[in-house]
């Protein structure tokens, strides 16, 4: 008889395709980059937008709307809490800009939506929990990286997809090798 095997304890990614007007999108974004200041938060160089989920554009509009369609059937799919409010950015980074390993505190769900993504312009790095007990443990005898033994998982960012990840989940962002800017709009679910 074989074992039969469990994965036990994962972790949640969605990623799909939400087939938003990405040119109209990236035009305001860079437009709206252009009239209001740059927070530093995880970004290292580049642009960080405060919340933007009062632009009132109907490409925004569209994208708010199937964002949450997306948002729900994570929740559904998952269990996790389900959520209120939403905190939405825009992300800019330049030639060599990128996004220090960070989680997003007294979120549920967060994610990332790519609009403008030139070759090489970075991927994004999620950190399994237990990064450290798999790098001390199994690391020094790996032959073949699995999603069972990986301490690190990499999704090579696709215009017009979307990340959804549980906010507790460690992510980073490549350096942009490209000479063109990269466009992305990240958010923060909150709890009820």
């Amino acid at each position: 008889m074989l074992a039969e095997m469990n994965d036990l304890f994962s972790v949640p990614v969605a990623e799909s395709s939400l087939n938003i007007d990405i040119k109209q999108m990236a035009d305001e974004c860079l437009k709206y980059s252009l009239v209001n200041p740059s927070l530093s938060k995880s970004n290292v160089g580049g642009y960080q937008s405060d919340d933007i989920s009062k632009i009132n554009s109907s490409v925004f509009k569209e994208f708010y709307e199937k964002l949450k369609k997306e948002v729900g059937r994570f929740e559904n799919h998952t269990q996790c809490p389900k959520t209120s409010g939403s905190y939405t950015w825009i992300n800019i980074n330049g030639k060599k800009d990128f996004n220090v390993a960070h989680a997003h505190p007294k979120g549920i769900i967060s994610g990332v939506f790519y609009v403008k993504v030139p070759d090489n312009s970075g991927k994004i790095i999620l950190q399994h929990p237990g990064l450290q007990v798999l790098e001390s443990y199994w690391s020094p005898y790996y032959d073949n990286y699995t999603k069972y033994n990986s301490a690190t998982w990499s999704f090579v960012p696709k215009e017009n997809n979307l990340l959804l990840f549980p906010s507790w989940l460690i992510h980073s962002v490549e350096p942009n090798l490209s000479d063109e800017k990269r466009i992305s709009i990240s958010f923060n679910f909150n709890g009820k």
